[in-house]
């Protein structure tokens, strides 16, 4: 009995102890900024990737770098500090001169150029994780500007970004694009300008949702892209308040925005093409070819230049103006009403009867999701 006492007495102080140690919280490491130039504390970018972690930010002064792969580290920043920002030379893993792997990632400020790779795919950026942000960064001369892997539950969001002489098809072997969306939730371009496009398209994406609004997206006179805009899976789509022109040397005189032409495998949804101006300066047979067997919205539009048909497909062209909402870059923003444009020889399409903003979004996100779940049924 002496001993068992003891023994009690040992662990009544043992245990008070032990519990307090199990509740003090582990406190994560405090977010750190890296700063990336000549006399900095990294002089490689490559080298600032090496040690990133998870809510870090990466200043990057301005100067000439190389390719660098961030791995799987979530919720970081890298963004060119003062301008003049540039990253080229040889790609990383043969993919691209920023290689991401990880979860909300945000890239401002910088300019990629020259990314190639021997099977075509060589990028700016190459994105292999979840939800990445582009803000004012310059793609020129690469085989894809950005090239974003499958992930259904990832969101690309592209801003004020400038997008030239990008995209390129070797051999059999595919065609490289200034942006180029995998199969991702949602792809949202806005406020961007594409120049020159090789080969390729302006914009690919087979997103479940695909928002291009407020562009510019020019062949200009030594452009030779395919279509200025293709979503070759379908899904809900909304292109509006774009400036579109297809230029003499375009290598696809089809049309200028594609939809569903390869397939119908993504979930349907609201299709919505209004207040574009689009120029032809080619023999372009359609402004719009629609093969997702949905009717589209086509409203406010104004194409001038040599004729055009305004549509192939299913499309309800209707008259008045048309009201839109747009993803942002941080959820749902309010779109503005705009009417068609005016002057020169045009051919003008308008909208009335436009459902509520709110209520396409809505509707869309829940064909896309019901899709996804009859999609991992049938799987």
């Amino acid at each position: 009995m002496p001993k068992l006492r003891v023994l009690l007495k040992a662990a009544s102080v043992f245990v008070p102890v032990s519990f307090m140690f199990s509740v003090i919280p582990v406190t994560p490491a405090a977010a750190k900024i890296l700063t990336v130039g000549a006399g900095q504390q990294y002089t490689t970018i490559a080298a600032a990737a090496s040690v990133v972690r998870s809510g870090d930010t990466i200043n990057v002064m301005p100067g000439n770098y190389g390719c660098a792969n961030f791995g799987q580290y979530n919720n970081f920043t890298i963004q060119g500090v003062g301008g003049g920002v540039n990253v080229s030379g040889a790609v990383c893993s043969s993919k691209g001169l920023f290689v991401f792997g990880g979860k909300g990632i945000t890239v401002k400020n910088i300019s990629f150029s020259g990314a190639t790779a021997s099977d075509g795919n060589g990028a700016g950026i190459r994105f292999q994780g979840q939800n990445l942000n582009v803000v004012n960064c310059g793609f020129r001369n690469n085989q894809n500007g950005i090239l974003s892997d499958y992930n259904v539950f990832s969101t690309v969001n592209v801003t004020g970004s400038v997008f030239d002489h990008n995209g390129t098809c070797v051999s059999s072997k595919g065609c490289g694009h200034a942006i180029y969306a995998g199969h991702v939730g949602v792809l949202n371009v806005q406020n961007s300008t594409f120049t020159d496009t090789q080969s390729g398209h302006s914009i690919k994406s087979r997103a479940n949702a695909t928002y291009v609004i407020g562009n510019t997206i020019k062949d200009g006179q030594t452009g030779t892209a395919s279509y200025l805009i293709d979503v070759p899976d379908g899904g809900a789509v909304t292109i509006a308040g774009n400036t579109l022109e297809k230029g003499p040397k375009s290598s696809n005189h089809t049309a200028a925005i594609a939809i569903a032409e390869e397939s119908k495998s993504n979930p349907a949804g609201a299709i919505l093409i209004t207040n574009n101006r689009f120029q032809n300066d080619t023999n372009t047979n359609e402004f719009i070819w629609n093969q997702s067997g949905h009717d589209a919205i086509i409203a406010g539009n104004v194409l001038t230049g040599n004729s055009t048909k305004v549509k192939t497909g299913l499309g309800t062209v209707t008259s008045g103006r048309a009201v839109v909402s747009v993803l942002g870059e941080s959820g749902l923003l309010p779109g503005g009403e705009s009417g068609p444009a005016t002057g020169g020889d045009a051919a003008q399409t308008n909208v009335t009867n436009v459902p509520e903003p709110n209520g396409i979004f809505y509707l869309a996100g829940g064909l896309i999701l019901l899709g996804w779940i009859l999609r991992r049924k049938k799987g």
